[in-house]
C-alpha cells in the first residue's frame, strides 16, 4: 500500500501552497470536501508516496553506495576479489550504522511522554514465538458481519431517536451561554498535544499535515470548528469510521468472532472533540467527588484499590478491625461502602 513518506516531505512547499489557496474555501461543513481535496492536492506535490519493495536495516546514503557497487561487482564475476572485498566493506558499513542506529534508540525510549517506540523495541527483543501472520480462509465479509452483530444494541426503545433529539435541543439551549466561540490559543494548544505517526481516518487528513499548517489554515480550521460549534453541524465524512478488524491473540483466524474492531477517525474530528472535552472538563470535575476515579485523568482502580489498603491499615493504628470492605467498578466509592468494626 503506497503511503506518504513524512522524513522526505517538503513542508515548507506544502504549508506555502496551502497559505495562498486555503482563501478561496468556505470554512463550513459543507465546504469540507473541497478542503479535503484541496489538502491531498497538495500534499501529493510536496510529499513523496510509494511503498518500499526492498528494505534493508541501517542502510545509510554511504552504505546505499558501497552496496550498488558490490551488487554491480557480483553480477559481474561473483567470485573476483573486488566482489569480496565489497562485500565486506558493506557488512562492516551497515555494522556501524546499525550500531550508531542503536544507541540512538536506547537513548531516546522515554515510557512517559512516549512510550510506542520503547513497547516497540521490547516487543522487537522479545523472544517469544511470533504469531502466525498466514491468511485465514475468512473473507472479509465475514468478519465485518460478525462485528455489526457484536455491535448491534441488544434492545431499542420505539421513539428513541426521537427522544434524543429532543433532548438534545434542550441540551444546546443550556449550553449556548457555556460555549463561546474557540480561540486561537486553545487550537494551539490542542494541535500540539496531537500524537505524530498515527492513521488518519477517511479524509486522509493525518496529524503531520494538521502540524504543518500555517497560520491562514489554522484560522480557516478554527472558523470551521465555531461553524460546526454554531450549527450544530459537522462534516459528513466525520461521521463515518474506517473500521480495522484485528485477530484477538490466542484466537481462532479461521473464525469470525476471534477479531475484534478499532475504530480510525478522521484526526480534525478528534481535534474538535478535544477542544469540546478542554471546555467541560472543568464543569463536569467540579461536580465529582473526590472518591471517582473511573475515566478521570490521573486517576485509576489501581489507586483506588491502594486507598482501600491505606484506610485499613489506618483503622489498624487506630485499635480497629476491618470486617467488611466493599469495592464496585459500576459506582463512585463512598465512604459509605466502607465499614469497620471493633
Amino acid at each position: 500500500m503506497a503511503r506518504f513518506n513524512y522524513w522526505r516531505a517538503n513542508w515548507e512547499g506544502f504549508t506555502d501552497n496551502l497559505e495562498n489557496t486555503i482563501n478561496d474555501v468556505s470554512p463550513a461543513a459543507s465546504g469540507y470536501e473541497v478542503f479535503q481535496a484541496l489538502v491531498w492536492h497538495i500534499a501529493k506535490k510536496n510529499i513523496p508516496r510509494g511503498c518500499r519493495k526492498e528494505y534493508i536495516t541501517g542502510l545509510d546514503e554511504t552504505s546505499k553506495t558501497i552496496y550498488e557497487n558490490y551488487v554491480q561487482a557480483y553480477n559481474r564475476d561473483p567470485f573476483e576479489e573486488l566482489t569480496t572485498e565489497l562485500g565486506n566493506k558493506v557488512l562492516a558499513s551497515l555494522s556501524a550504522a546499525r550500531k550508531e542506529r542503536w544507541m540512538e534508540t536506547v537513548a531516546d525510549l522515554n515510557m512517559t511522554h512516549n512510550s510506542k517506540n520503547a513497547w516497540k523495541t521490547i516487543k522487537e527483543l522479545n523472544s517469544d514465538k511470533k504469531p502466525d501472520t498466514t491468511a485465514a480462509a475468512v473473507s472479509s465479509n465475514q468478519v465485518a458481519h460478525q462485528l455489526l452483530i457484536n455491535g448491534k444494541p441488544l434492545h431499542r426503545e420505539r421513539g428513541y431517536v426521537k427522544q434524543m433529539k429532543e433532548k438534545m435541543g434542550e441540551v444546546h439551549k443550556e449550553t449556548d451561554d457555556m460555549f463561546p466561540l474557540f480561540t486561537e490559543e486553545e487550537l494551539k494548544t490542542r494541535i500540539k498535544h496531537l500524537k505524530s505517526r498515527k492513521a488518519s481516518g477517511l479524509d486522509g487528513i493525518s496529524t503531520e499535515m494538521i502540524q504543518n499548517f500555517g497560520p491562514r489554515s489554522r484560522e480557516w480550521i478554527l472558523s470551521l470548528f465555531n461553524s460546526c460549534a454554531a450549527g450544530y453541524n459537522i462534516p459528513k465524512i466525520w461521521r463515518r469510521t474506517k473500521v480495522i478488524a484485528l485477530l484477538k491473540p490466542g484466537k481462532d483466524p479461521q473464525l469470525p468472532s476471534s477479531y475484534r474492531p478499532i475504530s480510525l477517525l478522521c484526526v480534525l474530528y478528534k481535534l474538535y472533540e478535544r477542544l469540546i472535552l478542554a471546555r467541560i472538563s472543568p464543569i463536569v470535575e467540579d461536580q465529582l467527588t473526590d472518591d471517582q476515579s473511573g475515566f478521570r485523568e490521573g486517576r485509576s482502580y489501581v489507586g483506588q484499590v491502594l486507598n482501600s489498603t491505606q484506610y485499613i491499615e489506618d483503622g489498624y493504628e487506630r485499635k480497629k478491625i476491618t470486617g467488611l470492605y466493599l469495592l464496585t467498578s459500576q459506582q463512585p466509592m463512598t465512604p459509605s461502602t466502607t465499614e469497620h468494626f471493633c
